[in-house]
């Protein structure tokens, strides 16, 4: 049975100003849909650090949740390394680059692999923030 991929964004704020952050964008795959465990994939860090650890044990209860694909369990390992090969901007602290952009790197490819139904431009519209945030 395919498993239920998934886009998630939460909310952030800078601990220092309490100013708005753009939201943090993550992928989880949902492998027990009657106690909502999964997998989550996302870059932690801040500009200038940011790194990709791989599948993390999650479970499905951030807001804003977007199903966008299936992949089987026999492809996880598959998954778990593509976005292990998505390019991480640690050129310098201080940028715009966020998860949001790491995020989008890997539609692109999720995409042309056909684990995911819709395209970046389709996926970002319908998770926009306000433009005032970036």
């Amino acid at each position: 049975m395919p498993l239920s991929i998934y886009m998630y964004t939460y909310p952030r704020k800078d601990a220092s100003s309490g100013r708005a952050l753009p939201n943090h964008w993550s992928f989880f795959i949902q492998t027990n849909a009657a106690t909502n465990d999964g997998l989550e994939y996302q870059i932690h860090g801040a500009p200038g650090s940011f790194y990709y650890s791989g599948a993390e044990k999650a479970k499905l209860n951030k807001s804003a949740g977007l199903e966008i694909g299936t992949i089987s369990s026999e492809s996880l390992d598959a998954f778990a390394a593509l976005l292990g090969t998505i390019a991480i901007d640690n050129s310098r602290a201080g940028t715009a680059w966020n998860s949001q952009d790491w995020a989008l790197g890997a539609i692109k490819e999720l995409f042309l692999r056909q684990w995911i139904w819709y395209d970046g431009a389709t996926i970002k519209a319908w998770l926009e923030e306000e433009t005032t945030m970036r």
